[in-house]
């Protein structure tokens, strides 16, 4: 492709569509090793092939790859191919293809098994003094179970990659490609000077780096030059740790929304494509007062590189950016006018109990409402008048409304559930996704604690693994507005980001424009 396509880089995509969706997937606790050593339930079935197998999967064999250098890994990789065509192989038949050539066999294998036969992946985080640093691993994961999280049985052989930067210039630092970590902690010492030092280069290693304050300002004023020392990967990847170490309270959220604002400036999708999933599931997270305000702080953000985007660049790098920051005006303008829904009338429901059960469907019963007295009469309509689809009605009804009103979406659940189970409970995948946007979207603990006892005696069938990591989801929602909330609420007011009216008119006035 690359070939082909000379103006742009597959590997900006490999970045965007296969190691950030598995830093994403595998971030909780729920999460599960892409080797599933034993398959016996629906429940495992669907596991085997989601973003953990797949986009886990080609991350490890990405980073394999960077390890071992591009013509010893092609090696390798058609030596598998070549013992193995027209025939079944299993996991360590891969491992041994790839390392029985190589000097450090056993090292690459235990970095391989490190990644594939556990779920999560590590924190790494550093201690800087003069041209000494120190390096400690620990399990990274987005939980309020703090035991499990502490378990010391979990740990990686992790690739490290550093650069330093003097006065805005890249240093090396490390006499090769890479060094491995194979235990907790790990010293290194330099010969060289730094100002700053950045890990995993380019983002091309699954793991979170947690830096000093002072390194991780450093790193962002590089971000922030005219001409960046740092690549477009590397501007991406920071963004990543930043969010990833606001997550989980090792940074204030005001300190990273203030961080990333050097995107105002960035002229790349891909920082801001990485971007838009945090923010994205920032937004979810935040009250309607709060969103509101967090909209302003967007509109702020993507303001800039509006005007840019229409200029008369022709690439196939550039469309993309263009269509990435239309994506995120349309985001802003839908959120803002999600905030003022207009009440609906009854219409709707009178025409749906008209209809007969083919002629009925869920675009003729679910219509926009904020109305807990509407969403529960829809919901309770779709069990008495069951329409040509009724399981895949009940599945958009549960996700459509556990964004306005998760409560009483869980009542209607709740009141209802043998019908729904029934309907929905052989529809693996999407039933479990439905349960997830359900539970995940409460906001009181007290509610959670119901749902969890409740499938204890009724068993969600094969939405169980969307009870579970909905369950820890709503958890931690909960924990990041008790502790975060106020914090980011300051930000946000103390920088004037909470008048946004006008500057929504304003965004849907550009997108008229731009699509025009």
């Amino acid at each position: 492709t690359d070939a082909i396509f000379q103006d742009i880089d597959m590997t900006n995509f490999h970045m965007l569509n296969n190691w950030h969706p598995a830093m994403l997937a595998d971030q909780k606790l729920s999460s599960h090793p892409v080797r599933l050593l034993d398959v016996d339930s629906n429940q495992e079935i669907t596991q085997s092939f989601n973003s953990i197998a797949y986009a886990k999967g080609a991350t490890v064999l990405a980073m394999l790859r960077h390890v071992l250098g591009k013509d010893v890994f092609q090696y390798g990789l058609n030596r598998f191919l070549d013992t193995y065509q027209y025939s079944t192989a299993t996991y360590p038949d891969l491992v041994a293809s790839m390392t029985t050539h190589v000097k450090d066999g056993n090292l690459i294998k235990a970095f391989m098994d490190s990644y594939i036969l556990q779920k999560n992946y590590p924190l790494i985080s550093v201690e800087i003094t003069s041209n000494k640093i120190k390096l400690t691993q620990s399990r990274y994961a987005k939980t309020t179970n703090e035991t499990k999280l502490n378990d010391n049985s979990y740990y990686w052989v992790v690739p490290i990659t550093i650069t330093g930067f003097k006065n805005n210039k890249p240093v090396d630092l490390l006499t090769s490609d890479y060094t491995m970590m194979t235990g907790r902690n790990m010293e290194l010492e330099f010969d060289k000077t730094f100002d700053a030092i950045k890990l995993n280069l380019e983002g091309n290693m699954m793991f979170v780096t947690h830096y000093p304050l002072n390194n991780l300002n450093r790193l962002i004023d590089l971000a922030n030059e005219a001409n960046s020392p740092l690549s477009i990967k590397d501007r991406g990847h920071l963004v990543c740790d930043i969010f990833h170490s606001a997550s989980i309270n090792l940074i204030p959220y005001s300190v990273a929304l203030e961080a990333v604002k050097f995107l105002r400036k960035e002229e790349h999708f891909l920082p801001w494509g990485l971007a838009g999933q945090y923010f994205g599931d920032l937004a979810s997270m935040l009250d309607a007062s709060l969103s509101v305000c967090f909209l302003g702080y967007l509109s702020h953000l993507i303001k800039p590189q509006l005007g840019h985007i229409m200029s008369t660049k022709i690439s196939l790098e550039h469309q993309i950016m263009v269509e990435t920051m239309l994506n995120y005006e349309k985001f802003v303008t839908k959120k803002g006018q999600d905030q003022s829904m207009k009440k609906k009338d009854w219409s709707k429901l009178r025409e749906y109990k008209s209809l007969t059960e083919n002629e009925r469907s869920p675009a003729s019963i679910l219509f926009e409402t904020s109305k807990p007295s509407q969403i529960e009469k829809i919901g309770n309509t779709l069990v008495k008048y069951p329409c040509s689809h009724p399981s895949q009605a009940i599945l958009d009804f549960l996700e459509r409304y556990s964004s306005v009103s998760p409560e009483t979406v869980w009542k209607v659940y709740r009141e209802n559930f043998e019908k729904y189970n029934e309907h929905c409970g052989k529809i693996q995948f999407v039933y479990a996704k439905a349960l997830r946007a359900m539970i995940s979207a409460q906001r009181d603990l007290k509610i959670v604690e119901e749902i969890e006892r409740f499938f204890v005696t009724h068993p969600a069938g094969s939405g169980g693994l969307g009870v579970e990591e909905g369950l820890e989801a709503a958890r931690f929602k909960i924990r990041f507005r008790e502790e975060s909330g106020t914090d980011i609420r300051d930000y946000l007011e103390g920088q004037g980001y909470c008048e946004v009216e006008d500057v929504i008119a304003d965004m849907v006035q550009g997108l008229t424009a731009l699509i025009t």
